[in-house]
């Protein structure tokens, strides 16, 4: 009974302390986050290319480049590139259609690649770009109209080399709790110094901060990778709470290969990138990043092991005759596992470990998949 005992303790020391870290960070970020400070006002107006991978985007593409082009920025200004990674709808036609009528307002190029990855795409976008800043979307993403200004403002500051917006989830998206705390995070980072994790639905970067480097191709995350190349040479990333996107809430059905493709790619982009925790002014920002998503998920497990185990050893055993400390970790689990935020996280565990295992037998999800389903909700979205 006595080792029993001590599995249990060990147990709940475990996961008390694998917790305590990220409720400091998240306490801290959340007083930083109200300390948000935002670029003066005024319009820094300059040439931009907004970067448009598609892959199949025929059902949204046309209201995206509406959106673009109904921005609040003068058209002069804007260079559009679409990079399309081999569709096989009529999304290009349907482009290439819309934007001609433009052609004497707005200059655009549209570029074909045959290698999948949306990584594979950016890379070839990054030669291509001829102005000192560009603007990458995802043409699911509904921005409002000054949403341009609002991003290209903060390049007023020279340190700026990378500008992300915040997701604004719908009352009845699935991951409302996680993405109001992932923002807080985010911004409260983005006034320490800055935030190594990106947005990529809407997100700009000063090219010279990437001082022509590119990122890894066979990984995903590319707005991340992106961010944390301006980092590694020197340049702030910002998350602006005031640049906000939404998009429909993802069903059920694709929540977890959705949210298993987005967590490999971070987590092999942090892996990557683990010298930055030599770079004295991001360098706890980003420990805690490597322990949020490499090493918490499996000290929780192991913690939710030992005090389960020893728990069921001691109830089958001993029965529940008295309300001990073992029936009492029952009841909390099941009482906390009523609440949906405690759901949500350890399915946000889930996640974190399941992406891990898939490297592990060396199964990667980098490959761009375009969600029809999700461009379907887009397109009903924008209509409502």
């Amino acid at each position: 009974m006595v080792v029993v005992q001590e599995i249990w303790i060990s147990g709940i020391l475990i996961l008390f302390l694998s917790l305590v870290i990220p409720f400091l960070h998240y306490i801290r970020c959340l007083y930083y986050s109200r300390l948000e400070i935002l670029p003066d006002k005024f319009s820094y107006i300059t040439d931009i290319t907004i970067v448009l991978p598609i892959k199949d985007e025929g059902i949204v593409i046309r209201n995206k480049l509406e959106e673009l082009i109904s921005m609040d920025y003068p058209l002069d200004k804007i260079k559009i590139l679409i990079v399309d990674s081999g569709s096989k709808d009529n999304g290009v036609e349907i482009a290439n259609k819309f934007l001609s009528t433009y052609q004497s307002k707005i200059e655009y190029e549209i570029v074909t690649i045959n290698q999948p990855g949306k990584s594979v795409a950016i890379n070839h976008a990054l030669d291509l770009i001829r102005t000192d800043f560009f603007i990458m979307m995802d043409t699911e993403a509904i921005l409002s109209k000054s949403t341009l200004k609002e991003i290209m403002n903060w390049f007023s500051i020279d340190e700026v080399g990378a500008v992300c917006g915040q997701f604004n989830p719908e009352l009845n998206d699935l991951d409302l709790n996680y993405r109001k705390k992932f923002n807080i995070i985010r911004t409260g980072e983005s006034v320490i110094f800055s935030t190594p994790i990106f947005e990529g639905s809407i997100c700009a970067f000063r090219l010279k901060s990437l001082k022509g480097d590119k990122i890894n191709p066979d990984i995903n995350s590319d707005d991340t990778q992106l961010a944390l190349l301006s980092i590694r040479n020197g340049f702030k990333s910002i998350m602006d709470k005031n640049i906000s996107f939404s998009e429909p809430p993802t069903g059920r059905k694709n929540r977890r290969k959705r949210q298993l493709r987005r967590s490999q790619g971070l987590l092999r982009a942090l892996a990557l990138n683990w010298d930055l925790l030599f770079k004295s002014k991001i360098k706890m920002i980003f420990l805690h990043s490597l322990y949020f998503h490499i090493m918490m998920p499996w000290l929780i497990l192991f913690a939710f092991i030992n005090i389960l185990g020893a728990s069921l050893f001691s109830i089958i055993n001993y029965g529940i005759i008295q309300i001990d400390e073992y029936v009492m970790s029952i009841l909390v689990i099941l009482f906390f596992c009523s609440s949906k935020f405690f759901r949500n996280f350890i399915f946000g565990i889930s996640v974190l470990i399941e992406a891990q295992i898939l490297l592990f037998f060396g199964v990667k999800l980098h490959i761009w998949e375009t969600n029809r389903e999700l461009r379907i909700k887009s397109n009903n979205f924008r209509n409502e």
